[in-house]
């Protein structure tokens, strides 16, 4: 009787063993979901200023590029006078003594004959 009795607890502690590995297992498994549920759009959101940063980073060296060729122009202004002509000219400036000719071009070509 003693042997059925150290048998069934035996059997019984095998038992709580189980549950108790069982209730550790659920336990960690329900904390790294909550886990997961609080720092997940944590990351989401972290992952897009990052993305963002970059975005800002590559703006932010294409402007410092801008401004450094705009810092060798205003140089070359003070320093060039063959450029500054130059460039005066591109954007349609002349002499005072200079003589402006506008050659229009007709609307038909010379021979062709006009319908009215």
């Amino acid at each position: 009787m003693r042997a059925g009795r150290a048998a069934f607890a035996e059997r019984a502690m095998n038992y709580w063993r189980a549950i108790h590995r069982f209730a550790w297992l659920l336990l960690g498994v329900l904390v790294a979901a909550g886990v997961f549920c609080v720092f997940g759009p944590k990351c989401r959101s972290l992952r897009s200023l990052h993305e963002q940063k970059s975005r800002v980073e590559s703006e932010n060296a294409a402007l410092d590029e801008r401004i450094r060729e705009l810092r060798v122009k205003r140089e070359r202004f003070s320093t060039d006078p063959s450029f500054v002509e130059r460039t005066a000219r591109e954007t349609g400036m002349v002499k005072a003594d200079e003589t402006i000719f506008k050659f229009v071009s007709n609307s038909t070509p010379a021979g062709a004959v006009r319908s009215e």
